[in-house]
Parts: C-alpha cells; structure tokens; sequence
C-alpha cells in the first residue's frame, strides 16, 4: 500500500471552519495511523502532532482561536 503524503491528505481533509485537533484526527485515523497517537513516556503531544503542525506551517495556514478551540484557515 502506498503511502498519501500528509499535506495531501490535509488538503482532502479540509473544510472551512475545522477544528485543529478534528482535522489532525481526520488526517490521522486511528485506525490506520496507531502509533501516531501514542505519547512518549515523558508526556508531550501525541506523535503525529510535530509532523502535523510542520505540515501546516509549510502550507501556509493559519490557526487561530475559536469559540470551542482553534480554527485552520488555509490559504
């Protein structure tokens, strides 16, 4: 099976108005990404979450606050 690189998959999992953490999980199912939500030993965000946030910084988008937490704007 071959891998969707993660800014693809950020663009198909996109919509207007989503949710930080919504669209990191849209991005990143359980069910096919386990050991991305495993945190260290030391506690820190879950793996998939650095990977994440470059990936959003490289696009451009923007995150900011919302009513029920932060909001992604890509451009």
């Amino acid at each position: 099976m071959k891998s969707i690189p993660i800014k693809t998959r950020i663009r198909e999992s996109y919509i207007p108005g989503i949710g930080y953490h919504e669209l990191m999980r849209a991005v990143f199912p359980e069910d096919e990404y386990p050991n991305a939500w495993r945190y260290s030993n030391n506690g820190g965000p879950p793996g998939c979450a650095m990977a994440f946030g470059r990936a959003l910084r490289e696009m451009r988008a923007w995150v900011g606050p919302d009513n029920e937490g932060r909001q992604v704007y890509l451009p």
